[in-house]
């Protein structure tokens, strides 16, 4: 069956009280359905056995099986009885310039394994965060952030913490804006940067262009619309293109088949 309408966005606003920044849920899940959401998302499998189809692949669930979700991470949870778990949301500021960049530098959706004393610290440290949250203590960043260091790239952005917070800000504007019009300047100025000074930045934090980038939000967009039954022509406006041969070329180059032929194989 067709769908012709874009998965849900989920606003933080759904489980952050005004001036709230992080909420942890102990969850008991069979399922949940196919969506996104404007806040990073961390859980962790304390019990159960399920699916997560996290960007169009599947993984196993079972104790331990952890994953970092940014925005853009499209995923859905399937069990055949039932999945115990940690859930933590939180707004992008609430944590330190330098490990944003590193976590938005992570491959998407980010997908761990922890075990023995690993996975015994990172229920201890979601538990001491959870307490802090219930008392409203003042180490709640603090707790958020050695737990987020588990998922984060090791590396170090050698920049100023100006040029991060600069480069931060794009990225969640990129985010939760690609499926708009935009511009190399209007991302430039949410950066507050001149867009050549910006574009020859974002390529030396970040790896890959402006124009990369965007295109690859796009194309993972379009790739979970086409998996999940949307038409060929729906799944190329509805993810930002311009124009089917646009869509057509960059999905080429990026993938290697045609969009009908993607949707054959799924």
């Amino acid at each position: 069956m067709s769908r012709n309408h874009p998965y849900p966005q989920l606003p933080a606003e759904m489980y952050l009280d005004e001036g709230q920044n992080i909420a942890v849920r102990k969850n008991v899940v069979t399922a949940f359905p196919l969506h996104w959401h404007d806040y990073f998302e961390i859980e962790l499998i304390t019990g159960g056995e399920g699916t997560h189809i996290l960007g169009g692949k599947k993984y196993e669930l079972s104790k331990g099986s952890a994953y970092f979700l940014r925005p853009i991470d499209f995923h859905e949870i399937v069990s055949d009885s039932s999945v115990t778990l940690y859930n933590i949301i939180f707004r992008d500021h609430i944590i330190s310039e330098e490990l944003f960049l590193r976590l938005a530098n992570t491959d998407s959706g980010t997908v761990k394994k922890f075990d023995g004393k690993e996975y015994d610290a990172l229920v201890l440290a979601i538990e001491l965060l959870i307490n802090e949250l219930e008392r409203g203590g003042n180490s709640s960043p603090l707790l958020l952030s050695y737990i987020a260091s588990f998922f984060a790239d090791s590396k170090k952005p050698a920049a100023s913490s100006e040029r991060i917070s600069g480069i931060n800000r794009a990225l969640m504007y990129l985010e939760l804006h690609f499926r708009e019009r935009l511009s190399l300047s209007d991302v430039a100025k949410e950066a507050g940067f001149h867009p050549t000074y910006f574009s020859e930045l974002f390529k030396e934090l970040i790896g890959e262009t402006y124009t990369e980038a965007l295109t690859r939000l796009r194309l993972e967009y379009a790739c979970v619309l086409l998996s999940n039954g949307c038409s060929v022509s729906y799944a190329c406006f509805e993810s930002g293109f311009g124009s089917l041969s646009n869509f057509f070329i960059s999905f080429k180059k990026k993938y290697g088949m045609s969009p009908k032929e993607y949707m054959s194989k799924k």
